[in-house]
């Protein structure tokens, strides 16, 4: 079972994919103990990162800014999002757009 935010930003509805996931309970028999223990630990995270998106958003409503978001090297996050898609996508042309993107620049 796949977790996911599903929110309401600015009169938009946003869905971020956590890439966490609970083991289902068996149409047999129950879940072993330390199934039950890492559902917990999973749903913790989940609710850890609810938590934080929450702040973001009442944050910027109040106009505070995200000092560790302000630190940040633009072009240092672009060469991370160019190289997070060059691995997930091998092949295709979202890719080549990345990879024109950081010749570019």
């Amino acid at each position: 079972m796949s977790l996911y935010l599903d929110y309401y930003n600015e009169g938009k509805r946003q869905y971020e994919y956590l890439q966490l996931y609970l083991t289902p309970e068996p149409e047999k028999g129950k879940l072993t103990k330390e199934q039950k223990e890492e559902n917990r630990k999973t749903l913790a995270l989940a609710e850890a990162i609810r938590s934080k998106r929450h702040l973001e958003i009442q944050n910027g409503i109040y106009g505070f800014q995200d000092q560790s978001k302000q630190k940040g090297s633009f072009l240092r996050y672009v060469e991370y999002l160019a190289e997070k898609r060059k691995k997930a996508y091998r092949g295709g042309r979202r890719i080549f757009m990345w990879m024109n993107l950081m010749q570019a620049m």
